[in-house]
């Protein structure tokens, strides 16, 4: 496979592994949300009913003090009736005098009548005037208190509205979401039931295990592995550090599966479970068949069968517990994406080990060629020590030759010449070269 064709694969098995995380999460995410919904609908369903109970008890209130208040009118209205009565009775009486008796004080009798009529005239009107400002002084906090009630009850119907507004658009917004969500599961179901697409993501989920465990240069994959034996090929081998390797074959039976999370009761959905289970099983039986450890020199007694995802090993182990026992006695050892990820860690840290083992070798190994070539230069030191002391031996003849054959001659011929430069005499070099030791330490 070109490199084009490895970081395109590489995309798509990130992508289908975040659009199956995500469509599993986003699902949980909007069962919890609208659990919160519900919850917040049924908090304002009780404070609209608390409100409603609030307005109740303020209607009450209002009905009786518009019954006190039609009461006092009422009142007043027989106080005045009591009043135009007594007018009627004393129109009466006159009319009922006799004539003689009206003639002769009619006018004093209609005087005194006057009189009367406008003394309780004026005593009404004062006790009515009186009253009205009694009723008045009643009723004003009666009215403050209705005017509050009603801008209350006006505010609270506002954000209640308000409330449901908000609360309805979240829902909208839930309801989409979760329409988007059931479209894109649907799409990916209707993708991981054809048996290659399956088989395509599980081979790129086993490639994201190895690069998030730091393991791609001591994996090769199926494209670079086949069994010498016959035609069967692993989706990859794990290079141990002694030479040795573990098989892996990826598996991705989801039909089962996918239809357990598609069932409509729960006994259609253990059915399937129960068959995604039998599928495995039958996975093992096949990988143990298959012999890879024989077929692989230097492979253990074993098979690593790797499944995608935790849930569908979970699932599995639910409906048939004995799936590792039966995996060990085929020779076939089960892995998620956490246990493989596990046991590559540390097939790492075995490489990282056998590394610095085979570091320390290295510097073991200039460590002695630093050593050989120290002992060649200290023979090849001490050979210029012993040719200097044979120097300095040739040198100190020559000088005791020079003074004592030719420098006394010089410095008589230097006096006659009279030069005031004097010959200096040479000394005889004293200092000796020193030995190297053999098999000496610092």
């Amino acid at each position: 496979m070109g490199y084009i064709e490895i970081i395109i694969t590489a995309a798509f098995s990130a992508a289908l592994a975040a659009a199956v995380y995500i469509c599993f999460s986003s699902r949980k995410a909007a069962e919890h949300n609208r659990k919160e919904l519900q919850e917040e609908l049924t908090s304002l369903e009780q404070e609209l009913e608390s409100l409603r109970s609030e307005n109740f008890q303020l209607k009450t209130e209002k009905t009786s003090l518009q019954t006190q208040l039609e009461e006092r009118a009422a009142a007043h209205k027989r106080e005045v009736d009591q009043l135009k009565e007594m007018k009627k009775q004393l129109e009466e009486s006159f009319k009922s005098l006799s004539s003689e008796a009206l003639s002769k004080n009619s006018e004093e009798f209609l005087r005194l009548a006057k009189e009367s009529l406008t003394k309780h005239h004026a005593e009404a009107k004062n006790e009515l005037d009186k009253n009205r400002n009694k009723f008045d002084e009643l009723v004003k906090p009666i009215k403050e208190s209705l005017g509050n009630m009603d801008k209350t009850l006006s505010e609270s119907e506002k954000a209640r509205h308000s409330s449901f507004k908000v609360l309805g658009e979240k829902i909208n917004a839930l309801k989409q979401s979760e329409a988007e969500i059931k479209r894109e599961t649907a799409n990916l179901v209707t993708a991981l039931r054809r048996p290659a697409v399956r088989g395509r993501w599980g081979e790129m989920q086993l490639r994201n295990v190895v690069e998030m465990a730091g393991m791609s240069r001591f994996c090769d994959f199926s494209e670079q592995v086949t069994a010498e034996t016959t035609r069967d090929r692993p989706d990859m081998i794990v290079n141990l550090p002694n030479g040795k390797k573990i098989v892996v074959d990826s598996k991705a039976p989801l039909e089962a599966y996918l239809d357990s999370l598609e069932a409509q009761d729960e006994t259609e959905k253990n059915a399937q479970l129960q068959r995604h289970a039998g599928h495995i099983a039958d996975q093992i039986d096949k990988l143990g068949g298959k012999e890879y450890g024989k077929q692989f020199e230097q492979s253990p007694e074993f098979v690593v069968l790797f499944l995608p995802g935790e849930m569908f090993f979970s699932a599995a182990l639910e409906q048939k517990p004995d799936l590792i026992e039966r995996g060990v006695k085929k020779q076939v050892i089960l892995a998620t994406p956490t246990t493989l990820i596990a046991l590559l860690k540390a097939v790492a840290y075995g490489w990282k080990q056998q590394e610095v083992a085979e570091q320390a070798r290295k510097i073991h190994d200039e460590a002695l060629e630093l050593c050989k070539r120290l002992s060649t230069f200290s023979e090849h030191l001490g050979k210029i020590g012993e040719n200097i002391d044979k120097t300095v031996q040739s040198y100190n003849s020559s000088v005791s030759s020079l003074e004592a054959r030719l420098m006394p001659q010089a410095r008589k011929i230097n006096q006659m010449v009279q030069n005031d430069k004097q010959i200096e005499q040479l000394s005889e070099v004293e200092t000796r070269t020193r030995t190297l030791k053999k098999n000496q330490q610092d």
